[in-house]
């Protein structure tokens, strides 16, 4: 019935004589009766007793009809039915398996189902009317193993009817916001998942302690909930619990030994004690994000073999980390974000196996200690937004450190250390004190210097970027080689104290990484014509109000035609060059530069592309707030890709600043009086441009 287009109205006898009928399916791909496609116009006078299997989606009745005898019925799902109850008594349901009446929210009555020995599965998820399970009709269900009673927001208790439900594996009663008790349970030794979520029970029984096979126990935004009972200790087999939300639960609770995830994001907690935490657990997940009044933490916290992540950010009063006694190797990732850390211990060091740090608005810190350099296997460094941070630790031990986010710090030098490291991201936007740029290591591809007002100097890689570049190719690891020549990105937004040799570097630097992407042989999906994906591309600004001269097509204004040769494509065409000169700070909302290329055929056909300056999809650059009205340079490229324009006679490049969206066609063209393109410049890259290049390298 879902590849129906029309609607279909039943008649009251359609199935009267379907006496052998055993499958009816009314399947509504929509999920719901928003779009119904089966309609009875009057009622329904039966239905046959044949059926194993009944899928009935928005069923439109209250109630099934009073003649039909379920005894076959194997499957019932009715999900967004308008049923208020299923059966008028008791009905003999020995071959009933699986019942989904989900999202039924007229149902008033839950089923008897007594006489349903061998029911395994009931979802009454979403029934928001249903007012509450007696415990008669949960008797004899020896064989369920999953009950789901979530979002059942009339519920305020379960029965004790529950605790007869032997074989029961799964219990949910998730969003039950009306729910303020558990019964006690003793029974139910076969429970595997328990989820309380977003209830408001104050309290669990003690015998929670004797569900012996408790693999996960869901707490979450309990918001009344004020401690676990210690009897938890006992469950040997939980791995997985979450407390998050349990806003006013003080008390850190006692642990059974082999819990593996701990969720306790948003609690009242003040402490984790020693007494809480032993060396042998198995810990390897810890989440205390937002426990704002945490002070405190076990110095067992550091000694638990298995630890892979510890999150505590946004606990705002911990102001530091217990001593690290010993080498852990387990632990690879440490948030400590918006923490009110002020300083790392010296044994920091001795986190061997951390992989990323993050200490992102970290307010009060003020310097990171020497030890971080025996973090050898560290690849993400976050110190943004730490406002008090002035000097970038020494990091010439971390072997594989590949991105470091120093943004909004009061950097006033960055070492010349940072050379050796294998960078590929450096994040220094909104430095107001860095004046000094040092040499920067070959393998970077994205640097974003945006904001740093009083920057004179970036030193240059020339030279041995030149001759590496020149040495890999020569022995033809160049084309395996990924670092430096894949992608470069380097934004120097509003720096406008930068001398002219550090403008006339960054021009150089571009020409550099564009030579040895255009040397690259173009790998598949590097490029795809008409779809911003360019995993390889080359992109730099910097203030300035000239082209540089290396653009050989300039011209005055926002666009540019360029006749193009005859058989330009089969001359060894590298790719267009791009650069535009603009002012965008004096507009207030956030703007990027784009490019509409528009190809001409011989034939009269048109092609166009739309381009997108310094925002590819893999890499994310934070807006920034221009700091002053100004001129900038922008230059991009990418390399080949026009194979559908080969017969292109004529190419136009029209630039426009576009304020920015939250996709790339949700934007808007800024008028030119707000945001100005005063010139632009092509170059046509060329093999023979390679070659010079070469030559001048010997």
């Amino acid at each position: 019935m879902s590849q129906l287009d029309k609607e279909l109205h039943l008649k009251p006898e359609v199935f009267q004589r379907m006496s052998n009928l055993r499958l009816l399916k009314f399947y509504n791909p929509d999920n719901g009766i928003k779009k119904q496609k089966v309609y009875l116009d009057q009622n329904l006078q039966s239905l046959p007793c044949s059926l194993r299997y009944l899928h009935w989606e928005g069923y439109p009745l209250r109630q099934l009809p009073s003649n039909f005898e379920p005894e076959n019925l194997v499957e019932l799902n009715m999900q967004y039915s308008q049923l208020e109850q299923l059966f008028n008594g008791v009905q003999n349901l020995e071959n009933l398996k699986r019942i989904d009446l989900s999202n039924s929210t007229h149902l008033i009555q839950f089923p008897d189902f007594s006489h349903a020995p061998n029911l395994e599965k009931i979802n009454f998820e979403h029934c928001t009317s249903l007012p509450q399970v007696p415990s008669h009709c949960l008797r004899n269900l020896n064989k369920l193993i999953d009950l789901n009673l979530s979002h059942c927001k009339m519920i305020q208790s379960l029965s004790d009817g529950v605790d007869y439900l032997t074989s029961l594996r799964t219990l949910t009663v998730q969003g039950c916001s009306n729910l303020n008790s558990f019964p006690a349970v003793i029974n139910l030794g076969n429970l595997v998942s328990l989820n309380l979520g977003r209830t408001i029970i104050e309290n669990l029984p003690s015998s929670i302690g004797s569900l012996n096979n408790l693999s996960s126990l869901k707490l979450y935004d309990c918001k009344r909930l004020l401690e676990v009972p210690s009897s938890i200790i006992n469950l040997d087999f939980l791995k997985d619990l979450d407390l998050s939300g349990c806003s006013i639960l003080e008390k850190f609770p006692e642990l059974p030994r082999n819990i593996e995830k701990l969720n306790m994001k948003g609690t009242a907690i003040k402490e984790v004690a020693s007494s809480s935490i032993e060396c042998q657990f198995v810990l390897k997940d810890i989440f205390l994000d937002g426990c704002k009044s945490l002070v405190s933490l076990s110095t067992n916290i550091f000694k638990l073999k298995s630890l892979v992540t510890l999150t505590l950010n946004g606990c705002s009063n911990l102001k530091g980390l217990p001593d690290i006694s010993e080498p852990m190797k387990s632990l690879q990732a440490l948030h400590l974000r918006r923490t009110g850390i002020r300083q790392l211990p010296p044994s920091i060091g001795h986190l061997i196996g951390l992989k990323g740090l993050y200490m992102d608005e970290c307010e009060n810190l003020e310097s990171v200690p020497n030890g971080i350099c025996n973090l050898n296997a560290l690849q993400t460094l976050d110190l943004s937004n730490c406002l008090k941070l002035e000097c970038m630790p020494l990091l010439f031990g971390p072997t594989y450190l590949s991105s470091i986010y120093l943004g909004n710090c009061d950097l006033k030098e960055i070492p010349e250390t940072i050379k050796a490291l294998k960078l590929t991201c450096l994040h220094i936007h909104n430095c107001k004190n860095l004046k000094f740029l040092p040499e920067l290591p070959l393998t970077l591809e994205l640097l974003d210097a945006r904001g740093c007002v009083s920057l004179e100097t970036v030193s240059s890689t020339e030279k041995e970027f030149t001759q590496k570049f020149w040495d890999d190719y020569k022995t033809d690891t160049y084309e395996h080689w990924e670092g430096g020549y894949g992608r470069w990105d380097c934004f120097f937004n509003d720096c406008l104290q930068l001398d002219q040799s550090g403008r006339q570097t960054t021009n150089t630097e571009f020409q550099l990484r564009v030579m040895s992407l255009a040397a690259r042989p173009v790998r598949p999906g590097d490029v795809i014509w008409k779809v911003q994906i360019w995993r390889s591309s080359v992109h730099a600004c910097y203030p300035g109000n000239e082209i540089p001269i290396w653009f050989d097509h300039q011209f005055e204004g926002s666009s540019i035609t360029i006749k193009l040769p005859q058989q330009w494509r089969d001359t060894k065409f590298l790719g267009f060059v791009a650069c535009a000169v603009g002012d965008r700070t004096a507009h207030p909302k956030m703007t990027e530069l784009s490019c509409n290329v528009k190809f001409i055929c011989l034939n009269g056909e048109n092609h166009e592309s739309f381009w997108m300056f310094a925002r590819p999809n893999d890499i994310v650059v934070p807006a920034l707030p221009p700091a002053f009205n100004s001129d900038h340079v922008y230059m991009w490229y990418w390399p080949t890709g026009y194979s559908i324009c080969v017969d292109a006679v004529e190419v136009t490049f029209r630039f426009a600043f576009e304020e920015l969206g939250e996709s790339r066609e949700d934007v808007d063209i800024i008028k030119p009086s707000e945001c100005e393109v005063k010139r632009c410049g092509i170059r046509m890259l060329y093999q023979k441009d390679l070659d010079i290049f070469f030559s001048n390298n010997e």
